[in-house]
């Protein structure tokens, strides 16, 4: 360690060091300090000397030791920052001579201490001292060596590299992760049953419950949108299936499906539809399809309803109808089997045909669609048309089904006689229901395995009572069964039960009501074509039975289920 080494390590404030004693003279133009040393430790002796080798070096650096007519001396190093040789690198010192001899150090910020190797510390000179310190928590870095370089890590703000910031979350599944102080992810503390769903970075909760033919949806309180079960014509809508969130999402609300196609009502009253549009059943004016909700030029929706291939809204106090027609479902008059692609306003050409004038005239429960039947709830009683049967790519085989749909249809809004006081109407395959203000539920139609849920197995062309029911609050029909949500939040279902659609733990059919089985107390019910789904209170929980073939049930199988199963998020 040389001895300029060593004052600038003791320099590590501006001050100045005082030249060894000495005897001070004039040489050469410069001032010179000719060295006296002790004899045998006394005092008064000369250096004699050949060379500048032969005298000892002086201990500061900015006095320069030289022989002179035999004799050592040490003259005044000229002023001026010592060369970067006699500098101490890192110390954050700069060592300078004012040319009196005198060493003085000086701050140097330039002069930090050499690069530690870690990815997280930032070197540099504080306040004159060498200081190594965190680097911005977020900063990228490498996370170690098998990253070869890589930014693949961030800087938790404490000096180390990790792969999250300490505190954040994300979401792991059904849970939620919270980066630790080393920045690493946490074990994820799962959703609790009232906010099942996480989003981001938080488990949020289901807002509203929706199920399709042979789907089902939910939409969150975030107003993202997931769904389950079949996908054929992109009736789920795009990315909504992983739980993504469309920019849509946010502006949609209550939903309906049909056979290939949903619509929803948007928050500002507008109406969206996406799926198959075959026969204009996304209301555009035009036949292409979309896997993402597209505008149908409808404000000031009221209430929405989708039949298989139709769809009917209750908007500014009119009811338009759009999509097939070949059997009247518009509503219009007349039956077509032309694609127009545009809406139609509802005929009130017919005897009994009611039709809105004002909005106050609209009802929040006024309008049910299923299959090619429509029907709609006034201050006059009841109203439907159209022909309670199957899909087209299921057509009618037995005659006597085929004289039962003829002697139902309608072309336009007919009065169905033997109901007064009604709440709420659905309408089945071949079949329809209503519940009175008094909570009964009445149903009439096709009734080969009981749907109707009066006992027998007679087709009715008049309402029936479903038999037992009482308290009745929603009814949901399916395309041979129904089911009943009722005063103190049970669940009655009746009719088919060859896929389990009862709940019951059977794979029977029923032409009078049976309670599903397991259930704690329901706050909604939603029923698709040979499947239900329920939304329990309290804690949120999603429940499904029924036919599962198209994975409908949400439970990540394809296998039916005669008894409720919670959906797998």
């Amino acid at each position: 360690m040389s001895g300029h080494a060593r004052v600038a390590r003791r320099l590590v404030r501006s001050v100045a060091v005082g030249v060894a004693p000495a005897l001070c003279l004039v040489l050469v133009g410069a001032e010179a300090c000719k060295i006296r040393a002790p004899r045998s430790g006394g005092g008064d002796g000369d250096y004699p000397c050949e060379s500048a080798a032969d005298c000892p070096q002086p201990e500061t650096p900015c006095l320069v030791a030289q022989c002179n007519e035999g004799q050592c001396v040490h003259t005044y190093a000229p002023p001026g920052f010592l060369p970067a040789a006699e500098q101490q690198p890192g110390d954050c010192v700069a060592i300078f001579c004012d040319g009196g001899g005198n060493a003085i150090a000086r701050s140097a910020p330039r002069d930090p201490p050499p690069d530690d190797g870690l990815p997280c510390t930032v070197e540099a000179c504080e306040a004159g001292q060498p200081a190594r310190s965190p680097a911005p928590a977020g900063q990228p870095c490498a996370v170690g060596p098998e990253s070869n370089g890589v930014l693949d890590g961030l800087c938790n703000g404490h000096g180390s590299c990790g792969v999250c910031l300490p505190e954040a979350k994300r979401c792991e599944g059904q849970g939620v992760q919270t980066c630790d102080a080393e920045g690493k992810w946490g074990a994820a503390v799962p959703c609790a049953a009232t906010t099942p769903v996480c989003r981001t970075d938080h488990c949020i909760g289901i807002a509203e419950l929706a199920v399709g033919r042979h789907h089902g949806c939910l939409r969150l309180e975030d107003s993202t949108v997931w769904c389950w079960g079949d996908d054929a014509q992109g009736q789920l809508v795009s990315d909504a299936s992983a739980g993504q969130a469309p920019d849509w999402g946010g502006r949609l609300k209550a939903a309906g499906f049909g056979l290939r196609h949903g619509c929803a009502q948007r928050l500002d009253g507008g109406l969206a539809c996406w799926g198959s549009n075959n026969y204009g059943e996304l209301g555009t004016g035009n036949f292409d399809g979309s896997d993402v909700p597209v505008d149908a030029g409808v404000k000031g929706v009221a209430e929405l309803a989708v039949g298989a291939m139709h769809s009917c809204a209750l908007a500014s106090g009119n009811v338009l109808c759009w999509g097939l027609n070949e059997r009247g479902q518009l509503g219009t008059g007349k039956p077509t089997a032309d694609r127009t692609g545009a809406m139609s306003e509802l005929s009130s050409g017919s005897a009994g045909a009611e039709k809105p004038t004002e909005a106050k005239d609209v009802k929040a429960s006024g309008l049910a669609l299923f299959g090619d039947a429509t029907c709609l709830r006034g201050s006059r009683g009841l109203a439907c048309w159209g022909a309670p049967s199957y899909y087209p790519d299921e057509p009618l085989s037995d005659p006597a089904e085929t004289k039962l749909r003829d002697a139902l249809a309608r072309n336009a809004p007919s009065q169905v006689k033997g109901l007064a006081g009604v709440a709420s109407v659905a309408a089945g395959a071949e079949f329809s229901c209503a519940v009175t203000g008094a909570g009964a539920a009445l149903c009439w139609g096709a009734n080969d395995v009981g749907q109707l849920g009066d006992g027998t197995t007679t087709d009715r062309h008049a309402p029936v009572a479903v038999a037992g029911l009482s308290g009745v609050q929603r009814i949901g029909l399916g395309d041979r069964h129904g089911c009943a949500l009722v005063a103190g939040g049970k669940i009655y279902c009746w009719g088919a039960g060859e896929n389990g659609e009862l709940g019951d733990g059977q794979s029977q059919s029923s032409s009078t009501p049976v309670a599903v089985a397991s259930l704690g107390r329901v706050r909604q019910l939603s029923v698709g074509a040979d499947f239900a789904c329920v939304r329990l209170e309290g804690s949120g929980a999603i429940l499904c039975w029924g036919a599962n073939d198209a994975g409908q049930l949400g439970n990540g199988s394809t296998d039916a289920a005669p008894t409720p199963v919670p959906l797998a998020f």
